[in-house]
């Protein structure tokens, strides 16, 4: 027994001098802080970027929000700091030395990995990949960005830190993951923008930034509508023959007669104008404009066959896929000529969502895909009980993906027409992001930004997650959502998101994208949020509150109680209206005058930062509701 002992001592000496494997430490705890004092420094290599530099102050930030400890930021440190931890953001000489690489990885890939007994490396690739490297080793420690500003972020308070030893490397599943802002600059204060630019570096998304994160973007250039760029309506007195024909005249409208030859000479004179001012772009936008005024000329119908219609299965619409496409492939062999090194972007969108018979898009064109022609937002994506998905995934997206692998996607998170009402997809949009991906889609376009964080946030956040990854485990998430951000209120705040998720996604229909400047995608919601479940999720709301333990648990409730009692105020005010234009007495005028007035009251007197967006023209809040005021009154209410 004796002999045993001492032979399992020995072995244990033995394997415990062992190296750790290619230079990791064994299992061990690396001191950051001990009551208040730092027992580590942070060192920025001398080739540090102004991006690594950033990322070494955030880190230097949270580390003291969390022990109270200030770690010291060393510039130009190139070796490891004695009888310290050492924490190594960005790229240094010293791990050159070790080998320690990511030029080979993805871009915007990381590492966050401990070595040897005292020294941590967060270092990524590319200007991103280090800053979401040490946001990625914050998440570890327990901190969160879950909406923007200081009410969205988690910091625990310990007194002592210390970090395992840790080996990770992580790649998105998106080369691109982009936040748009609904809105865009007028929705936010100068402060308010940039705390949102902080809140998508932190989750990292890569490409949305505007004012002073330019520099943030990937794959630059224009994405959006753009014939009006091509062709600007300032040249309709001069070239009137490349706007539409519509009921045989030429017309200031929407869209182009790009089947006329000087179209293609306008495009090509128009891209290489804007890489010669703009030479480090990547892309071009070659997408019709939004809504119709399609031109009408022979030679324009011509293009469109032989796919004239849409066949759907209980509907039969124009399609217009044919000029579109041709026109964008004729622009796209344009640009490998004369600008091999970018690349063409158009929507597959409203009535040219389809391919048509024949096209092969050029390797340079990407199509943009968008969940907008007869499609449904209540329901998941490949979800087998909703036939408009079905026709649309079918259609849209197996019918170019057997073309190119060049797909985006633009997903309508938050549509304007929802006038600011909640949109809780948060439940199915794990499903449909792993589908997209493994249809072949790279480019992610989330069209969220500003609107109802309120209501919203949860599923804002888990995109972000999920653009990164696309297999997060949105139980854990929504686990980890509830339990940080709403502490001792999580049941009560995680019942209520679970109900309205509920009442959105199990209603008897779909939610179209339809309507143009009416109530009428709004109003797809009045069987959606009745009365009674509006009155459920108040209750909720309500002992969420009653439940709450702190006062920034207790603002976040609020945050969320103020998008619900606007949402029961203009649910009131949708129906009052309808009633309106059903009936017509001066009852039903009087009483969707007096509902309005309510919602007006609201969002102007007891608005809530990051609630409901005010400031998008036609569907803000309250702007819906003073276009129909003025309709009655025959002017402005």
């Amino acid at each position: 027994m004796r002999r045993a002992l001492i032979l399992i001592l020995l072995m244990t000496s033995w394997l415990l001098a062992l190296p750790a494997e290619d230079g990791l430490a064994a299992k061990r705890s690396f001191p950051i802080t001990y009551k208040g004092k730092a027992r580590a420094v942070i060192a920025l290599g001398e080739t540090a970027s102004a991006a690594d530099a950033w990322a070494a102050g955030e880190l230097a930030r949270y580390l003291h929000e969390m022990t109270g400890a200030d770690i010291p930021v060393l510039e130009n440190r190139n070796r490891p700091v004695r009888r310290k931890t050492t924490i190594f953001v960005g790229p240094n000489p010293y791990l050159a030395k070790r080998k320690i690489k990511v030029s080979s990885l993805d871009e915007d890939a990381y590492i966050i990995r401990t070595l040897d007994r005292d020294k941590i490396v967060l270092l990524g690739n590319g200007l991103r990949g280090t800053i979401y490297s040490v946001h990625a080793f914050l998440e570890t420690l327990g901190c969160r960005w879950y909406m923007p500003g200081e009410l969205g972020e988690v910091v625990p308070k310990v007194r002592i830190l210390n970090v395992k030893t840790m080996n990770r490397r992580e790649s998105p599943d998106f080369g691109i993951r982009y936040f748009q802002g609904v809105g865009e600059l007028p929705a936010l204060d100068k402060n308010e923008l940039i705390d949102f630019h902080n809140w998508m570096l932190r989750n990292r998304i890569n490409r949305g930034y505007t004012v002073g994160y330019w520099h943030f973007n990937v794959f630059n250039g224009p994405a959006a509508h753009a014939y009006s760029d091509i062709i600007p309506k300032d040249k309709f007195d001069e070239m009137p023959e490349l706007f539409p024909l519509i009921q045989g005249q030429r017309r200031l409208a929407n869209q182009r007669c790009v089947s006329n030859p000087q179209a293609l000479v306008e495009a090509q004179r128009y891209v290489d104008a804007h890489f010669r001012k703009n030479p480090t772009d990547d892309i071009i936008s070659v997408s019709p404009n939004d809504a119709g005024g399609w031109c009408q000329c022979d030679a324009c119908n011509a293009w469109d066959l032989p796919d004239q219609y849409i066949m759907g299965p209980v509907w039969k619409e124009r399609s217009f896929s044919g000029r579109a496409f041709r026109y964008a492939g004729l622009i796209a062999r344009h640009l490998q000529a004369e600008h091999p090194d970018k690349q063409a972007v158009i929507y597959a969108y409203e009535k040219y969502s389809l391919p048509p018979t024949g096209f092969i898009p050029p390797d340079n064109l990407i199509i943009k895909l968008t969940h907008n022609l007869h499609a449904c937002d209540a329901h998941a994506i490949k979800g087998q009980q909703c036939e408009l998905n079905k026709w649309w995934r079918e259609s849209v997206v197996d019918g170019w993906s057997d073309l190119t692998p060049n797909l985006w996607y633009h997903l309508y998170a938050y549509r304007w027409k929802a006038c600011e009402l909640p949109y809780p997809k948060w439940r199915s949009i794990d499903a449909d992001v792993r589908y997209l991906h493994q249809a072949g889609v790279w480019g992610f376009f989330a069209h969220a930004g500003f609107s109802n964080w309120g209501s919203n946030g949860l599923y804002y956040y888990a995109l972000s997650k999920l653009m990164w990854d696309v297999d997060t485990d949105m139980d854990a998430l929504v686990r980890d959502y509830c339990t940080h951000f709403y502490g001792s209120a999580a049941k009560p705040m995680r019942a209520y998101l679970e109900h309205m998720a509920d009442a959105f996604e199990t209603r008897n229909g779909h939610v179209e994208n339809i309507g143009g400047v009416n109530l009428a995608f709004a109003e797809q919601f009045l069987p959606i949020y009745t009365p009674q479940v509006l009155e459920h999720g108040q209750h909720l709301l309500e002992k969420a509150l009653a439940a709450a333990r702190t006062d920034q648990a207790r603002s976040r409730i609020a945050l969320t109680a103020f998008t619900h009692r606007y949402a029961t105020l203009f649910m009131d005010f949708l129906q009052a209206n309808q009633e309106r234009k059903n009936v017509g007495s001066p009852e039903n005028i009087q009483k969707t005058i007096d509902a309005g007035q309510r919602v007006l009251d609201l969002v102007q007197h007891e608005y809530i930062p990051w609630s409901v967006n005010q400031k998008i023209s036609i569907y803000g809040a309250g702007e819906a509701v003073r276009r129909i005021l003025a309709e009655i009154s025959g002017g402005q209410p």
